[in-house]
C-alpha cells in the first residue's frame, strides 16, 4: 500500500486560485501525528511537563485558531493499521503499556513509547485535554484523521 501524497493534493487543489485567494481561505488544521515529532523529549520530562509544550508550539510559532487532528486507535481494522504496522516493524523497541498521569515521567525514547498504541492514544487524549484547555480545538478520529483534517479544512 503506497502513502499518500498531501503535498500534491494541495498543489492540485490550489491550481488557478491567486494568492489573495488563497490567503482570504486560509483555516490551520494540523496533522497531530506530525506534530508529534516536532518536540524533542528529553528523559525523565514528565508528562504533564511535555503535554504543555504542544499548545505553546502551535500558538506561538504557529497560530492561535489552528484545529489540531489526531488519528484514533480502536479495535476494529481501518485504513491506517497498515501504516501502524509499517511503524512499529522499523526494528524500535516498544515500550511497555504504562499509566499515564501528569506525574509520570517518560523513561522511554519518544519512537519506543509511541510504538506502544496504547500509551500514544493515552498521550494523545492527554494533548487534546491540555490543548482544549488553552483553547484549541483538537480533535481524534475514530481511525484515519485525513478524512477529518480534509472534512475540517473545507
Amino acid at each position: 500500500m503506497r502513502k499518500s501524497d498531501e503535498a500534491n493534493l494541495a498543489k492540485s487543489l490550489l491550481v488557478g486560485m491567486s494568492s489573495d485567494q488563497v490567503l482570504s481561505r486560509v483555516h490551520y488544521v494540523f496533522d497531530g501525528g506530525s506534530l508529534l515529532h516536532h518536540i524533542k523529549w528529553s528523559k525523565n520530562t514528565s508528562c504533564g511537563q511535555l503535554v504543555k509544550q504542544y499548545p505553546s508550539l502551535v500558538t506561538q510559532i504557529y497560530v492561535s485558531d489552528a484545529v489540531i487532528v489526531f488519528d484514533g486507535y480502536n479495535e476494529s481494522p481501518t485504513t491506517k493499521d497498515h501504516e501502524h504496522c509499517r511503524r512499529n516493524n522499523k526494528g524500535q523497541a516498544k515500550s511497555p503499556t504504562l499509566v499515564l498521569s501528569q506525574n509520570t515521567p517518560l523513561l522511554f525514547e519518544k519512537q519506543s513509547f509511541m510504538a506502544n498504541e496504547s500509551n500514544e492514544d493515552t498521550f494523545i487524549k492527554m494533548l487534546m485535554e491540555e490543548f482544549q484547555e488553552e483553547g484549541t480545538e483538537s480533535i481524534q478520529s475514530v481511525a484515519n484523521a485525513d478524512l477529518d483534517t480534509v472534512a475540517v479544512a473545507v
